[in-house]
């Protein structure tokens, strides 16, 4: 893989983790349905 693919797949990867993590804290323990879904499909 290029040095440039990584780099891309790593920041794609890395904004992903940031809207999961962000939707399970708005989840409320899963208790809410939209971000609950966010957080599972990322």
């Amino acid at each position: 893989m290029p040095l440039g693919s990584a780099y891309l797949l790593l920041g794609l990867v890395t904004v992903a983790e940031v809207v999961a993590t962000s939707a399970l804290k708005t989840s409320e323990g899963f208790a809410r349905l939209g971000p609950g879904l966010v957080t599972t499909a990322s």
